[in-house]
């Protein structure tokens, strides 16, 4: 009998103590303040967010967001990333879409990770994720290529290293017919991902292209165009292979 409640409380302290390390959470609540511009807000002390894995997503002291991550036309469709519970993760969401150090679909993946584990209901935390991944930015990172991003070549052309931000053209009344989706459903998060995929890639929907091509010479090129994410497809699921730094 002492020997199974001992076995007994050896599982519950195991567990009890466990749990931290593994849980995903936040290292706090947000401090934020509206600075002078009436737009931007300022974090005034670090905040951290430990993701399942254990991987630490920090947004430093001083760091100025407008919540921009997630197009403006859609807060009234989505709610506002000040208000409510999404402070924190909607904080931690911009810094990595600032830094672009990690894949585009783990950030905006963790965004709604965080918000789960900051007490964010599962529904509501899925319409804020599908707006930022169908309607926010995604990037690339010092791709080596042989051609113009978004274009075919038949002959290599010259080798040069591609970092890119895309944004897709919001689309209201799509937003609504997805948001009245997911309410009615709720859709399981694999679910959710590939509606968003789907509603991104096929046929084509229109997207900003902006960035910069690094040739080998060092000679360097800016470009800002409209195109389709047809044309983008292939490079934008490749994954981030190594990050520009290490946050």
């Amino acid at each position: 009998m002492v020997r199974r409640f001992c076995f007994s409380l050896g599982i519950i302290l195991a567990m009890v103590i466990g749990a931290p390390a593994s849980a995903q959470h936040f290292s706090g609540r947000a401090k934020i303040t509206q600075v002078g511009d009436g737009v931007h807000w300022e974090l005034l002390e670090n905040l951290t967010f430990w993701d399942k894995d254990g991987q630490e997503w920090l947004a430093p002291k001083g760091y100025q967001t407008d919540g921009a991550t997630i197009p403006q036309t859609l807060w009234s469709i989505v709610g506002s990333p000040f208000t409510d519970r999404y402070v924190n993760a909607a904080i931690i969401h911009d810094v990595y879409c600032d830094l672009k150090s990690r894949d585009w679909r783990k950030v905006h993946r963790t965004f709604y990770d965080a918000m789960i584990a900051d007490g964010v209901t599962p529904v509501k935390a899925k319409i804020m994720y599908y707006a930022v991944y169908r309607f926010g930015p995604k990037w690339i990172v010092d791709r080596q290529m042989s051609c113009p991003l978004g274009y075919s070549c038949f002959d290599a052309g010259r080798e040069r290293k591609v970092s890119a931000k895309v944004t897709p053209h919001v689309n209201l009344d799509e937003a609504k017919e997805a948001v009245a989706t997911i309410v009615e459903n709720n859709p399981a998060i694999a679910e959710l991902e590939d509606m968003a995929s789907e509603a991104l890639f096929t046929g084509g929907v229109a997207v900003q292209l902006e960035g910069t091509e690094t040739f080998a010479n060092g000679e360097v090129a800016n470009f800002n165009r409209r195109t389709t994410t047809l044309s983008l497809r292939s490079q934008l699921l490749r994954p981030t292979a190594q990050p520009r730094q290490s946050q």
